[in-house]
């Protein structure tokens, strides 16, 4: 069995690619995952539909970008005034 830095220095020895795949398959291995997400990216798919659909027929409520940029800022003003009233 290789020792954790014999591990780690195999990995800066392979390609951007080969890193890249290391990277998404240790990050679904500690997410519980098992490496295939069709399922959930099915789901998303159907999900951004469904909501694609509702902005075409007029049903989704949407809010201009501009509201929402104010709503931002708006509460990172208060956030950081109340973070700056913590002792």
């Amino acid at each position: 069995m290789l020792t954790k830095e014999q591990v780690v220095q195999a990995f800066f020895e392979l390609s951007v690619e080969d890193r890249l795949d290391v990277r998404r398959l240790l990050n679904d291995e500690l997410n519980g995952l098992d490496g295939d997400d069709s399922a959930a990216r099915e789901a998303w798919t159907a999900e951004l539909e469904r909501r694609i659909e509702e902005i075409e027929n007029g049903t989704a409520k949407t809010v201009p970008w501009e509201v929402v940029l104010d709503d931002l800022k708006a509460k990172i003003g208060r956030s950081r005034a109340e973070t700056d009233h913590v002792d």
